[in-house]
This record gives C-alpha cells, sequence and structure tokens, in this order.
C-alpha cells in the first residue's frame, strides 16, 4: 500500500469511532505512519545501494569522469541515508 505520510494518520478515515485498530469495524488502516516512512527509507537506501554497487564493480576497469561523479553521488547520497 502507498501511502502519502504528510497527510495519513493512523485510523484517517475510520467512521465507527474507535480508538484504536482492535476497536474498529471500519478496516481502515491503523499502522502507524513511522512504519511507511521507514519503508519508504528503506526502498530508498536499497534503489542506491544497487546504483551504488553497479558502479563500484565498474570501477575495477577504471571508471570515466561522469561515472565517477555519480558514483560520488551515490556513496554521499546513500550515506546521508543510512546515517
Amino acid at each position: 500500500m502507498t501511502t502519502n505520510t504528510d497527510d495519513y494518520y493512523a485510523g484517517k478515515g475510520c467512521e465507527c469511532d474507535g480508538n484504536a485498530e482492535i476497536e474498529c469495524g471500519c478496516g481502515v488502516d491503523w499502522t502507524d505512519p513511522r512504519i511507511y516512512k521507514l519503508q519508504q527509507e528503506l526502498s530508498s537506501a536499497v534503489k542506491l545501494l544497487s546504483q551504488f554497487n553497479t558502479l563500484r564493480i565498474k570501477e575495477d576497469r577504471s571508471l570515466s569522469e561522469d561515472q565517477w561523479l555519480e558514483y560520488c553521488r551515490l556513496y554521499r547520497e546513500y550515506s546521508n541515508l543510512v546515517g
């Protein structure tokens, strides 16, 4: 499920006045928004790591200047994402 975490909150759309998933009969999503945020960050990190590893493999065969810059950009972006 893709959810825009900016306007999402757990239980959004509940029409039965439930305070939690166990009390709700509507069947709306009660997942903590932080879970969706973490899933998005993980997905981004995996994509970046894949791109990074592809370039790293090519590194052994001498990268062009453009490839080297892309390698550095991906490394910096991945490092910022994972802390």
